[in-house]
């Protein structure tokens, strides 16, 4: 339900904005900019800050997903409307590492330590505001765009197995939680011009949100031992290569 509520949201207003007053729709002339854009994004997305520290968030560089909307309005702005979906694995060997080194401090040793997991997983519902301006006459265009949402975070879920050496073994399991919380983006790119149909997109965008998570269960065997409630800071630099469809 509050994924129907926020693409209503999203897309009821872009809709109302193409249909209400077409034939007043300023473009300006000197960049001969058609005035929507369906646009796709893939790219890299680089962890910053907390969520890429070894005792934090562990995060490692992963694959963004993007698909937006935009609508030029008047000469040197535009509104923007984007779904993206942004995936980080995370460091497992530094979680083996902590574990044989509890171990070790304790005159245990001979043991294998594995790690498997599920990455971090955010999928951002966002709506903002950019402007444009010309570098190179009409085939190359300095966009930047400033945006505001909600962003539905996936905590990696950790499965750690301990065997020693007669492969006697225990599993502890650190389980993943869901997280909404409230999201900016900030971005700088170039769009430049390839045919009358497409632009080529090069971009780069700083996205963050602080995620919430509750009663986080630890399993050891099976057996929940602790629940446990933490926040996250999210800090993604995404640097995209992407195609912008002319819709006029």
């Amino acid at each position: 339900m509050r994924y129907f509520l926020f693409y209503f949201l999203i897309f009821i207003p872009f809709l109302l904005l193409s249909q209400a007053r077409p034939e007043t729709t300023v473009v300006n002339p000197q960049l001969k900019v058609p005035s929507t854009h369906f646009n796709f994004r893939i790219g890299l997305g680089i962890p910053n800050g907390d969520f890429a520290a070894d005792d934090d968030g562990i995060a490692k560089s992963g694959v963004m997903l993007e698909a937006d909307l935009t609508k030029l309005l008047g000469n040197d702005f535009y509104l923007n409307f984007s779904i993206k979906r942004q995936s980080n694995d995370i460091n497992r060997q530094i979680i083996n590492d902590d574990f044989k080194t509890q171990f070790q401090q304790q005159g245990i040793s001979g043991l294998t330590i594995t790690t498997t997991s599920i990455p971090w997983r955010v999928t951002s519902f966002m709506m903002g505001f950019g402007t444009i301006s010309s570098i190179n006459g009409n085939d190359i265009v300095l966009m930047t765009r400033f945006s505001l949402g909600y962003a539905d975070v996936n905590s990696p879920e950790i499965r750690t197995t301990i065997r020693d050496q007669f492969n006697n073994g225990d599993q502890i399991i650190f389980q993943n939680d869901n997280s909404g919380s409230f999201a900016f983006q900030l971005g700088l790119g170039l769009k430049i011009n390839v045919s009358k149909e497409t632009d080529i997109l090069l971009s780069t965008d700083y996205f963050n949100t602080q995620a919430k998570f509750s009663n986080v269960g630890v399993l050891v065997n099976g057996t929940k031992v602790i629940s446990q409630n933490f926040e996250q800071n999210i800090s993604i630099l995404a640097i995209s290569l992407g195609i912008a469809f002319k819709l006029d």
